[in-house]
């Protein structure tokens, strides 16, 4: 059941950022960092610079080499808004804030059987129209494949605005407990991200202009 971890991870991405980044990632009792730089062609080349447990570095550096190492590369929180159906209305708008409550759509790469079991709850910023945040529960345990059942699915992002009119992610966090052929699992996934810098190919050190999120 690992592949659920980077389930809602793997949709269709937007074009990319012209962004540099740093990446933590734990899961809960281990953890890696991670380096993203952009080369010459605008291609991601991410890079695992430090880890506390060789067991997860080396399952996050096979995640690099492989496709679902495609959700490193891509930090623009614009993309996640293709989960929410169009023209539903706000259940809030208060504060420059409205808030949505949806059915999530999948993708061509997304599991229909997974997502019609979840509910989400998303923030726009009511000036900007930008993403704030989402999160995606299910409703219920529920069976996505023989064999297996899922008690627990949490899934959030928080973004952060980069510019007026570009949100970032800053923050990623994917909890999946449930079963395997009466065998119990619990996977966590938390990335946090960080120094944001515009992409500088030519620069062998990359110490351009840093942009954190605030707290």
């Amino acid at each position: 059941m690992r592949h659920l971890i980077f389930l809602l991870a793997t949709m269709s991405t937007s074009e990319r950022l012209n962004l540099d980044y740093d990446i933590h990632i734990t899961n809960g009792s281990s953890n890696v960092n991670l380096s993203v730089v952009h080369n010459k062609l605008g291609e991601p080349l991410v890079r695992v610079i430090g880890a506390d447990n060789d067991s997860f570095r080396d399952e996050i550096q096979s995640l690099i080499h492989n496709d679902k190492a495609e959700v490193f590369g891509n930090v623009d929180c614009d993309h996640f808004k293709k989960m929410i159906p169009a023209n539903i209305g706000a259940i809030s708008d208060t504060e420059g804030t409205k808030t949505f409550a949806f059915r999530p759509i999948p993708t061509a790469d997304d599991d229909p059987d997974v997502y019609e079991n979840l509910h989400g709850i998303a923030e726009i910023s009511s000036t900007t129209e930008q993403l704030i945040s989402i999160t995606l529960t299910n409703d219920g345990s529920f069976s996505p494949s023989f064999g297996s059942t899922i008690h627990q699915l949490s899934f959030a992002i928080e973004c952060f605005p980069l510019t007026e009119q570009t949100m970032v992610l800053k923050n990623y966090e994917l909890i999946v407990q449930g079963s395997a052929f009466l065998m119990p699992f619990e996977e966590r996934m938390k990335r946090i991200y960080s120094n944001y810098r515009w992409s500088n190919p030519s620069a062998v050190d990359h110490d351009d202009e840093i942009i954190i999120p605030a707290h």
